[in-house]
């Protein structure tokens, strides 16, 4: 089970505790496939205040196999045991749970999510009632001296030597909740958005993620019929081409241009050397001036980022051949 679909249901549950809607909690919580520790105690509790007691042993059981250092866990089972009546089973509980307290006078379990303090003279004060229970009075008038030096003024409760008195138990409704900052983290709002092609040479595209330069492959010039003039990206320069007007760029070879558009009268429009202009792709029809990129099965848009330029002019969208420049400008 995912880690946020185990928050979301047991969240779930909580909420349902505090509705006291305890038959729907129970619902929620068995429906998690592998629980924690914090888990399977809540789901203890919920089956103590439907008076399920078996399921509620089961519950807690499984809770202290998750958590064998848990002292609450064996405080909450000690209790289970003894309401059907094991008493020796609820005697060794409160002695585990008085080893896990570790010698401190109390343990607050607010941080795990359990709005709980478990004291040691409440361990105390259990297990001299289990030992009433049991006629040992001896070891109720010991435990009880024990508790009685460990009590906090503030608690008001009077400890009797000579009568059989009921164990302490958590209050109904305190169970364990998932952290604060994981309940937050369901409903976190996505601010970025989803990405959205605005402007793309491939028709129709749709692709909001993030590849190298796609080819686009079209038709084919009838300079050259084996260069595919929809491949825009990087290409290799195989001769050197000289510029013969200003609309046209240098082009050596062995160099790398930029191919923005190409036309059907056999030049392109490329990026050089941070240049924006014309360059003829034949030299003849047998010999290809531009040539894809392949390097290691890599191509080169892999290899190189895009350059940045400006929008084309006019008269670089269709290039012009001088004669046609010296008729425009008669």
């Amino acid at each position: 089970m995912a880690y946020r679909d185990l928050i979301r249901d047991w969240n779930k549950a909580t909420l349902a505790i505090e509705r006291d809607e305890w038959q729907s909690a129970l619902t929620i919580l068995s429906g998690i496939r592998e629980g924690n520790s914090k888990i399977y105690f809540t789901m203890g509790c919920v089956y103590l205040v439907l008076g399920n007691l078996e399921e509620a042993l089961k519950a807690f059981d499984r809770t202290i196999a998750k958590d064998e250092r848990l002292a609450i866990g064996f405080f909450q089972r000690g209790a289970i045991h003894v309401r059907l009546e094991k008493y020796e089973e609820a005697l060794g509980d409160y002695k585990h749970a008085l080893n896990n307290l570790r010698g401190n006078l109390v343990i607050d379990y607010t941080q795990l999510g359990l709005r709980h303090k478990l004291h040691t003279w409440e361990v105390l004060y259990n297990i001299a009632s289990v030992h009433c229970r049991l006629g040992q009075w001896e070891m109720v008038e010991k435990s009880l001296d024990q508790a009685d030096r460990v009590k906090p003024i503030s608690r008001n409760i009077k400890l009797n030597k000579r009568s059989v008195f009921d164990p302490i138990e958590l209050p109904e409704g305190i169970v364990f909740r998932p952290r604060k900052h994981d309940v937050e983290q369901l409903s976190m709002k996505d601010f970025l958005g989803k990405p959205m092609v605005i402007s793309s040479i491939i028709p129709n595209d749709s692709y909001g993620g993030f590849e190298p330069l796609r080819p686009q492959v079209q038709s084919k010039s009838p300079y050259d019929p084996g260069f595919p003039l929809g491949l825009k990206g990087y290409h290799w320069v195989l001769f050197n081409f000289n510029p013969q007007s200003g609309s046209e760029v240098e082009g050596k070879a062995g160099s790398v241009v930029f191919v923005l558009e190409h036309g059907e009268d056999g030049w392109s429009i490329v990026i050089v050397n941070g240049q924006v202009g014309a360059l003829s792709l034949t030299r003849s029809k047998e010999n290809n001036l531009l040539n894809s990129i392949h390097r290691k099965g890599k191509d080169l848009d892999q290899l190189l980022p895009p350059p940045h330029t400006t929008d084309l002019s006019p008269r670089l969208r269709h290039h012009q051949s001088p004669e046609e420049m010296l008729v425009q400008g008669m």
